[in-house]
């Protein structure tokens, strides 16, 4: 049920003079609870996977207890005493937030390091680990029974503008609303939750004030080799084009589905689609033709291709600030507990080396290096298990599991890397319930 039959709205006091704000903070000192904080920049943390430490801090809200909320306007945290103050009050209090990584990050450039004590987005993981319940505005109205203060707001925001486009009182109003949310959403969590929920929340936390180092640091990336790749690709794809149009005999637009439906329709092959699962096992049936089997080698080749292009490449410039990318991590974003990563995903980057070219150092005294524990995972399933058959294998260092069930599958010594490979996904996707297509799938090539 909910925790409040009727949600109230919090009382808030906005400060945006140095004199009372400075007041506010000395009174702040007092309170003996943790500090539940909220600011807003340029977007909303909760729908875009952006970097408030890019954009102005517009405010920060603190509640101090239940429906008790101060907020600080734009103005005054411009002020280098209020900054100092301030800075010193979330230092060393417990500070508390919805997805909080996001605000320790928006923070750090004026206040220096914070850490978190808490976070009500983790909280509600902890007890439900399925994506998409998760959000503040969600959370709010089928829980507290709030209204929906997010879609309020966002009518004042002008088309194609920013949070920093709205009347700053209804900003500032706003932002009230979201930090009263998440206090309330923090004691009722705190209230509901078992010791095993809160040992999880706890520890993901202690994560969140790590990642946030890891999301404002970045990594560097090289444009100008980015730009000559990007160039080789579109030469590739260009010869790849005149190469279908010779197999087709007409111009045929390789990223048009329906000019590549009406070619099969002329061979002969009505399709339900044009996907990769629908034509690759044509290459392997007796009667396909050569002309068909030629172009859809081609066709699948012109598509890698424009993947790596357009979501390797370009992708990753469209994204530069300041000469480096920087990425998301997301600890709710999995229903297995798997960090993830967004906007751009950098953790699940393509083996093409020339890809990963693009990513380098800062200066000449620093070097990327690659680290990887040898068959962690495997080991911690296997503790977790207590399979005393992998257990074995684990332990004797001469042996290699994967190795070993290469042999297996394919014979010793008939295998090759990519092989390998396909074992790993297949003995660690089994950890993560993948299904019985998907395993059988790399077996048969």
């Amino acid at each position: 049920g909910k925790a409040y039959p009727v949600w109230i709205p919090p009382s808030y006091k906005i400060f945006d003079t140095k004199e009372i704000a400075l007041t506010a903070i000395e009174r702040l000192w007092l309170i003996d609870g943790p500090l539940v904080i909220d600011i807003e920049t340029g977007f909303d943390k909760d729908e875009a996977f952006d970097h408030p430490n890019h954009y102005e801090l517009l405010c920060i809200g603190i509640s101090y207890g239940p429906r008790k909320v101060v907020v600080f306007g734009t103005n005054v945290l411009r002020d280098p005493e209020v900054q100092v103050k301030l800075g010193q009050l979330l230092r060393s209090k417990k500070v508390v937030g919805q997805n909080i990584k996001s605000d320790l990050a928006g923070l750090r450039p004026i206040f220096g390091v914070i850490e978190a004590a808490g976070d009500t987005m983790l909280q509600s993981y902890s007890q439900d680990e399925r994506p998409g319940l998760h959000g503040l505005e969600k959370l709010g109205i089928e829980i507290l029974g709030t209204p929906n203060w997010k879609e309020e707001f966002r009518k004042l925001v002008p088309p194609k503008g920013t949070y920093a486009d709205a009347p700053r009182k209804a900003l500032y109003i706003y932002n009230s609303k979201d930090v009263s949310v998440t206090r309330d959403l923090w004691d009722f969590f705190n209230e509901r939750m078992n010791a095993r929920e809160q040992q999880q929340h706890d520890f993901l936390v202690q994560a969140s004030n790590i990642l946030v180092n890891l999301e404002m640091a970045g990594i560097t990336f090289d444009l100008e080799y980015s730009k000559e790749l990007q160039e080789v690709f579109e030469k590739e794809l260009y010869q790849l084009e005149i190469e279908i149009s010779n197999t087709t005999g007409r111009n045929i637009n390789p990223r048009s589905p329906q000019q590549i439906s009406r070619w099969f329709s002329e061979q002969g092959l009505i399709l339900k689609s044009t996907d990769k699962d629908t034509i690759e096992p044509l290459l392997e049936r007796p009667g396909t033709s050569a002309v068909v089997r030629k172009f859809i080698e081609q066709l699948l080749l012109h598509r890698r291709r424009a993947k790596l292009c357009g979501t390797y490449v370009k992708g990753f410039q469209k994204r530069i600030y300041k000469g480096k990318v920087f990425t998301t991590y997301t600890l709710h974003g999995t229903t297995s507990g798997r960090l993830a990563s967004r906007n751009p995903n950098m953790q699940n980057i393509v083996r093409d080396k020339r890809i990963k070219h693009q990513f380098t150092v800062e200066n000449e005294n620093n070097i990327l290096i690659q680290l990887d524990y040898k068959q962690a995972e495997g080991r911690v399933i296997t503790t977790l298990a207590q399979d005393e058959y992998l257990a074995e294998i684990f332990r004797d260092s001469t042996r290699d599991i994967f190795d070993e069930l290469c042999n297996d599958i394919y014979g010793e010594g008939q295998w090759v890397k990519e092989n390998r490979v396909s074992m790993k996904s297949i003995f660690y996707g089994n950890a993560y319930r993948r299904g019985v297509n998907a395993i059988a799938l790399p077996l048969q090539q």
